[in-house]
């Protein structure tokens, strides 16, 4: 109870004494017809269980934080935790609906697992040798001290998530793939909505850009919000989820890991041979655990702790 509200944040007519963000000022609450409160407007909250997912788009732009780990040298950056919005309905149809996820925090390389930091695994008698040694124009590729930081291709899922294993991690889910790559604010690109070109990442628009695998992180100035480097284009990449087209219709809201079995495994962020309609950081791909090609690798997760 009382006779007066409560004003606050100064206006026009406001001194610089009187601005700052602890000034409290009452006034009545029907005072509107005198020149004296001709300053007066006011703005609105909600509680946050009020907030649907259409109009919640997560946490505010955040500090970049990166980490090195020790095991293979590779860069992470924390991911914090928060909602997004994950999907689109413009995709494929797979894509959709669009769905409010929140997730705890973690870290995810900032870029593909490189041929060098795989040969580590496999001189430690941890990891299998991809299928190949070779890639798309280059005979000696895997091997060849010239590809040290292309990305290692013709690894299948299990290949992947045994390195991620190696190196104390696992591979990222679904979701966590999506925010790390296209943040909080829906955009359809790592870098934005601005319509690609081969300047932006290494794809192949009407012919191939580069018609094979680049160096990690020869973009820069395209990556993701969070830091991370070829999110769209390159390689794709697994992720640890079973692939289901109609997941996204009974998703869970918090941390979803996505279906209990399936035949195939996810794949995100497109590739060197892939259009543009397949490099956006909504577009879901899938593929049997067991094959690969030399156009697949993967980047490593890790939970916040």
């Amino acid at each position: 109870n009382g006779e007066l509200r409560i004003l606050r944040g100064g206006s026009h007519r406001t001194e610089r004494d009187e601005l700052s963000v602890t000034r409290r000022y009452p006034t009545h609450p029907d005072d509107i017809d005198f020149i004296e409160y001709y300053n007066i407007g006011f703005r609105c909250a909600y509680d946050d269980k009020n907030v649907t997912s259409e109009e919640k788009v997560g946490e505010p732009e955040v500090e970049l934080v990166f980490e090195v780990r020790s095991k293979d040298g590779m860069e992470m950056a924390l991911i914090p935790e928060g909602s997004f919005i994950m999907g689109d309905e413009s995709g494929y149809g797979k894509e959709g609906p669009e769905h409010l996820i929140n997730l705890d925090a973690y870290y995810i390389d900032r870029t593909e697992v490189t041929n060098q930091q795989y040969r580590l695994c496999v001189s430690d008698g941890e990891c299998t040798p991809p299928r190949f040694e070779s890639s798309q124009t280059n005979e000696s590729y895997f091997g060849n001290n010239e590809f040290n930081d292309f990305p290692v291709i013709f690894v299948s899922w299990f290949q992947a998530e045994n390195y991620c294993k190696w190196v104390g991690g696992r591979l990222p889910t679904e979701a966590e793939w999506e925010k790390a790559a296209r943040g909080n604010d829906q955009r359809l690109y790592p870098w934005g909505d601005q319509e690609p070109t081969c300047d932006f990442l290494n794809y192949m628009p009407e012919k191939h850009c580069v018609g094979d695998t680049t160096e990690v992180g020869s973009y820069p100035e395209f990556s993701s919000p969070y830091g991370l480097f070829d999110m769209s284009g390159n390689a794709w990449e697994w992720v640890a989820d079973w692939y289901d087209e109609e997941y996204y219709s009974n998703s869970p809201s918090d941390n979803p890991t996505g279906p209990n079995r399936g035949d195939e495994k996810v794949l995100r962020g497109g590739a060197w041979m892939i259009s543009r309609l397949s490099i956006t950081a909504i577009n879901r791909s899938s593929d049997a655990p067991d094959s690969s090609w030399n156009y697949t690798g993967f980047r490593c997760a890790f939970d916040e702790e």
